[in-house]
């Protein structure tokens, strides 16, 4: 009982208020039974000193329980009778009630951070209601209340927690992929020109950082490119620069015994004729082959200087429909000797482009030998197809000879490379140095077993020779 008056007074006022209702009852219970001061048992001493227990027993839990106190002053003469048999007294069912409904609101408003302090506060308010079994109340239900509203408070903690905790992991996953997918591609060109892969670009991205990221990688990597073209073609100026100097002494000293000896053979076919027929022939054969191998070692040595030495020709607008006219003229009859077959296809309306009309004749003259030199031994055909667009005109020659091996591929271009015996290995140098001289680029592809294509990209002219 003590407990639940404790609980009724626990958020009052201070203990003054309650002194001060304390005497003014007393007073009332003085007048109105006066004269029975002296009386036995029921008497007015007797229910004075019953309130005072009871007040005292309040007061004590008061202090003790300090922080469930929900009724006011005003209230304080309601709950205690004047006396406890007296008939105006509040029956046990009415006091119970409004102890009820004073503890509901510390229950109410209970929450994690209070639950310990105020379940230990009611379990002590309720030994101290055992004092008075006919106020008592039972405090075991708010107990389970408090536990079920804490229960609650958990769960929902519980469940904030595990809410938040995915949102952060859904946040990550939308975070990390959008940040680092960028990331990883740039990472992942980076390798690739670390490893010699000038041709990797970075797509463009909608975000404005990795944007300009990409953007300035792109440029980077363009830019190393161009350096190194600038580079390989700096090598190469002053390899050519040395095998100019190189061939140009060369030539000079085979050139000027060669020529000694042809005019020797020259004047030995004219003076010393053997008198009979049979050792005449013989002997004019045999100086013809003397000639004819001579004037094989002067071509070489041309070739050898036109490759090695810059070249004096002047460009000209050239019509490479003609060119490849005077190719098939050429050609003929080498093919038929060959078992060749060859077909062109050059588009009607092909443009112009600025090329020197000996050199070029000279470079394609050297790919369509080399195709039919490849064929020789079975046979095949040889396709010269020539078109055109705003930018570049492509000049092709395909083959169906036995084709390169890939690793040999990358050799084929370079000076003094062949697979042919008694081949020089200028012919295909040549056809690029004359072909890059003008702006133009040769490439070479080749399939074992199918055969290999080459192609002169030349630059359309825009221009009309004078």
């Amino acid at each position: 009982m003590a407990h639940a008056l404790g609980l009724s007074l626990s958020f009052g006022d201070p203990d003054s208020r309650h002194e001060d209702s304390r005497h003014e009852g007393r007073r009332n219970e003085d007048r109105r039974h006066e004269g029975r001061r002296n009386e036995g048992p029921g008497s007015l001493a007797e229910e004075t000193g019953k309130r005072d227990a009871v007040l005292k027993s309040v007061r004590s839990a008061r202090f003790r329980i300090p922080g469930l106190y929900v009724w006011r002053d005003p209230d304080f003469p309601n709950l205690l009778p004047r006396s406890m048999a007296a008939p105006e007294a509040q029956s046990e069912d009415s006091l119970r009630e409004k102890i009820s409904a004073a503890i509901v609101l510390p229950i109410e408003g209970v929450d994690s951070q209070t639950y310990s302090g105020n379940k230990a506060r009611l379990q002590e308010a309720k030994v101290v209601s055992t004092e008075y079994p006919q106020l008592s109340i039972d405090l075991d239900s708010y107990l389970s209340r408090l536990d079920l509203v804490v229960e609650e408070t958990n769960k929902m903690n519980l469940q904030a927690t595990v809410t938040i905790f995915l949102m952060g992991l859904i946040l990550a996953w939308l975070l990390g992929s959008h940040l680092m997918k960028p990331v990883s591609e740039v990472v992942k060109g980076m390798q690739g020109v670390a490893s010699g892969d000038l041709e990797v670009r970075l797509p463009h991205t909608q975000d404005s950082e990795f944007a300009l990221i990409n953007t300035q990688f792109n440029d980077m990597v363009q830019q190393i490119g161009r350096a190194r073209e600038l580079e390989k073609g700096l090598e190469h100026r002053e390899r050519v620069q040395t095998m100019g100097d190189l061939a140009a002494g060369v030539a000079h000293d085979i050139r000027n015994p060669l020529s000694a000896i042809s005019l020797l053979v020259g004047r030995i076919r004219h003076e010393f004729k053997p008198e009979e027929a049979a050792e005449r022939e013989e002997f004019l054969n045999f100086t013809k082959d003397v000639k004819d191998e001579i004037e094989r070692l002067n071509n070489i040595v041309s070739d050898f200087l036109q490759l090695a030495q810059p070249s004096s020709q002047q460009s000209e607008i050239v019509n490479v429909s003609d060119l490849v006219e005077d190719l098939l003229r050429l050609l003929e009859s080498e093919s038929l000797s060959r078992n060749v077959e060859i077909k062109s296809a050059v588009d009607s309306n092909l443009s112009l482009t600025r090329w020197n009309k000996v050199e070029a004749k000279s470079a394609l003259l050297n790919v369509a030998m080399n195709a039919l030199q490849a064929m020789e031994a079975n046979g095949g055909k040889l396709n010269i197809e020539a078109k055109s667009d705003s930018h570049w005109i492509v000049l092709k020659f395909s083959d169906t000879g036995p084709g390169i091996k890939e690793e040999d591929l990358s050799q084929v271009l370079l000076p003094y490379v062949t697979r042919r015996k008694g081949g020089t290995g200028l012919g295909l140098s040549i056809a690029r140095r004359v072909t890059e001289r003008y702006g133009g680029k040769l490439t070479i592809t080749s399939e074992r077993g199918v055969g290999t294509e080459v192609r002169f990209h030349l630059p359309v002219s825009v221009e009309k020779d004078a």
